[in-house]
């Protein structure tokens, strides 16, 4: 019988991986870990499909007295979403098949990469690694982190393609894929910096050299007007907060006062496996043991590149696992740098050890609280109790994620800030009903007419505050 090649042992194995991650994945964005970052690119778009699809100026729900419009990444993944649901009808779950799909074809193309600029085994190591890391539970939330990196992975295999081949299928696959990564999260755009090893090598023809900057250029051009010209301008015109980052000696203040924390993005939120860690360290080693170049050229170049985004992003490197996605490729190959200390066997058995910690901590994000179920029922109790184009408060903290299954535009109230001069001021502004998780907030009583009322929610009237 023929042995498969490692390309379609490659293929079977992104398969696979494919088909378990869609379990539970027709499950709104209500699962405890990243629901914020989700219900902001799904109301985005929700609104295209609702109000037209102006991607220049996307919009959510919490609105107050603003339409809306945010500032934030080029809302490819939000668009894509409009896509689809176009022919089938809007739907919670269409945006986890795009993260996953995309996902799973740069992992395919990070197995090429690392084929490429290592070798076959390293490749078949890195890619196992890869796809078991952090994006094995990313890559199926409604978030634009996952997309992006795959995006710049799929454009550094084709920048190098095209410097070393000169075709043009490269080409133009490294000018849409890099402009999609960047555009799509730009911290990411940081792995572009790795184009330089085969840019910098004398065989390489100039006038390939020239051509990839060019398209480089057209590339990250509109990324960049988008990112520090537009979406300032949009946040300072409609009103509404977006990240842009910190200074950067703010950043590194951020970093350095919560060092435990910090070291926590390092050491495990890559992988969510402290073992995988103790390899990268043992990579390390035996790179600058065997003085291993290709690797160490690679962590040359991209260490720069990640402290001016860890400094850059603060605080929310800090408070936000997801921003680990930034180590993982490197992480990847020097774990298997690492494992390569070992025999074929032993190796085996530790790749093993490490996927299953990875597995075990990141499985629980397949599933619900039943508690945060109750959120599903917003939408209708809305329509029993107001109209499509009414405005609505909602009582809670800053997450918008249970706001985003009322269907409505308005406002966020956290409980502390709730009085009857707020409320009076609500109400004078268009809102029309005040809606009050029960679970949440059972100290909360008004003096005003219910409208609505089940063992979950209370929805009082804000109509007759409107004339004070």
């Amino acid at each position: 019988m023929k042995r498969l090649s490692i390309e379609h042992k490659i293929i079977l194995f992104i398969g696979l991986l494919f088909f378990i991650r869609l379990f539970h994945i027709t499950t709104p964005p209500i699962e405890v870990s990243h629901n914020w970052r989700q219900t902001t690119s799904m109301m985005v778009a929700r609104n295209f499909c609702d109000h037209g699809p102006d991607v220049l100026r996307p919009s959510i729900d919490e609105t107050g007295n603003s339409p809306g419009i945010i500032g934030m990444e080029i809302p490819v993944l939000s668009y894509g979403i409009y896509v689809i649901s176009n022919v089938f009808g809007y739907d919670h779950w269409y945006g986890r098949i795009i993260v996953l799909l995309f996902t799973s074809i740069g992992t395919w193309y990070f197995f090429l990469f690392t084929r490429k600029r290592f070798n076959e085994q390293t490749a078949w190591v890195a890619t196992i690694l890869y796809a078991f890391s952090a994006l094995f539970h990313l890559s199926r939330k409604v978030m634009p982190d996952p997309m992006s990196l795959s995006f710049i992975i799929i454009a550094i295999y084709a920048g190098w393609e095209f410097l070393e081949t000169g075709r043009w299928k490269h080409g133009a696959l490294f000018l849409i894929s890099a402009f999609l990564g960047a555009g799509i999260k730009i911290p990411f755009a940081g792995y572009l910096i790795l184009l330089a090893i085969p840019f910098l090598q004398s065989t390489i023809p100039l006038q390939r050299k020239i051509i990839l900057t060019l398209l480089g250029t057209v590339a990250i051009t509109p990324v960049l007007y988008w990112y520090f010209i537009w979406n300032p301008h949009l946040s300072v015109t409609y009103g509404q907060w977006y990240n842009s980052g910190t200074s950067l000696v703010q950043g590194m203040k951020d970093i350095f006062s919560h060092g435990s924390e910090t070291m926590e993005r390092i050491y495990f939120s890559p992988f969510h496996a402290y073992s995988a860690f103790a390899f990268v360290v043992l990579g390390i080693v035996v790179m600058i043991r065997k003085k291993d170049l290709r690797l160490a050229h690679v962590w040359l170049l991209i260490i720069p590149a990640w402290i001016f985004f860890m400094a850059k992003s603060g605080f929310f490197f800090v408070h936000h696992g997801y921003y680990a996605l930034i180590f993982i490729p490197v992480f990847a190959w020097t774990i298997a740098k690492g494992l390569s200390l070992f025999s074929s066997k032993w190796s085996a058995v530790l790749l093993c050890v490490i996927c299953a910690e990875a597995l075990a901590n990141q499985q629980h994000d397949f599933f619900v609280h039943e508690r945060d179920r109750i959120k599903l029922q917003l939408e209708h109790i809305a329509d029993a109790c107001t109209n499509p184009n009414e405005k609505v408060a909602l009582i809670s903290n800053l997450n918008p994620n249970e706001f985003y299954f009322l269907h409505r535009k308005g406002w966020i109230i956290p409980a502390d800030q709730t009085n009857e001069e707020q409320l009076q001021r609500l109400a004078h502004d268009g809102a029309t009903a005040l809606f009050v998780p029960k679970a949440k907030y059972p100290q909360l009583n008004f003096s005003l007419p219910v409208v609505f009322e089940n063992q979950d929610y209370t929805v009082y009237g804000l109509k007759s505050l409107s004339s004070f």
